[in-house]
């Protein structure tokens, strides 16, 4: 059994102990002890933890929250998966860095309510990616074959190794987010008549290899990783409304070097002689 902080709360004012919504008017005064370590019970609170088979394991942290998810149902998220455990705290990071950056409370609980509503495509059934996906909460991610692409839902989010761009014909609305696990790349997002399309991206950047030799194979979770946290914040275009840079890939890729596992940033641009590119 997991135990976490609903992800629609946080902790703003650790001394007082304060529990507040993030996007509506509920705050929660929690009387806390002076034999509970108020700094290690937050953490407890937004990142959980796993019930232990010896009670007599649990802090006394562990057991304030138990009794909360007992007398405050309302504010403690309690599963057997471990999947929907690190949904929770996903989706917390998301709704804190969109509070943080002035995003209206209504975009918010949009977002938030519609979060299941949300599709995610990969095109072909990329093992590796949607099980990475779903141990991260994101149980929507659905793989999809060519033939299909355009029949997807306006607005849906396609997940696309960059060799498959000249298979793809893009639609209006959706969103594309290329990446390669064999370059160590990821990105752009790519938005019919907002960015540069489909074809001229792969035209005059995926020739571009930084990858020369063999690498370890976990590198590749740096880049699922990425993928990750940039489809979390593109749900609901919630991307579009935040005022501050959360580092997603937009108008720009990630190239992860090898070996030194460093970062380096390509900012892509429209072809200024591309139809496709300006098309409206």
């Amino acid at each position: 059994m997991y135990l976490v902080l609903k992800a629609e709360y946080t902790v703003i004012n650790e001394e007082e102990f304060i529990i507040s919504h993030l996007f509506e008017e509920l705050h929660r005064s929690i009387k806390v002890s002076s034999n509970i370590d108020k700094e290690l019970l937050v953490q407890k609170l937004l990142y959980g933890f796993s019930m232990p088979k010896d009670k007599k394991a649990l802090s006394q942290e562990e057991k304030l929250m138990i009794m909360l998810s007992k007398q405050l149902e309302e504010l403690i998220f309690l599963t057997e998966d471990e999947f929907d455990y690190r949904r929770e705290i996903n989706i917390r990071g998301v709704l804190l860095a969109a509070n943080k950056s002035g995003v209206e409370h209504s975009i918010i609980k949009d977002y938030y309510d519609t979060f299941h509503d949300q599709k995610i495509y990969t095109l072909d059934d990329n093992q590796e990616l949607i099980n990475y996906f779903k141990r991260e909460g994101l149980s929507q991610i659905i793989p999809i074959s060519r033939e299909n692409i355009a029949s997807l839902h306006r607005g849906s989010i396609l997940l696309i190794n960059e060799k498959n761009l000249p298979y793809v014909q893009s639609v209006k609305d959706n969103k594309y987010l290329v990446y390669s696990l064999d370059k160590l790349r990821l990105g752009p997002l790519l938005v019919p008549g907002t960015t540069i399309c489909l074809k001229c991206y792969y035209n005059n950047y995926t020739l571009i290899n930084n990858v020369e030799n063999g690498y370890p194979i976990y590198y590749r979770n740096f880049i699922l990783n990425f993928l990750v946290n940039t489809v979390y914040f593109c749900l609901n275009d919630l991307h579009k409304s935040l005022g501050t840079d959360v580092g997603l890939p937009i108008r720009k890729c990630y190239q992860l070097a090898n070996p030194q596992l460093s970062v380096s940033v390509m900012n892509i641009y429209k072809t200024s002689d591309c139809s496709l590119c300006f098309q409206l």
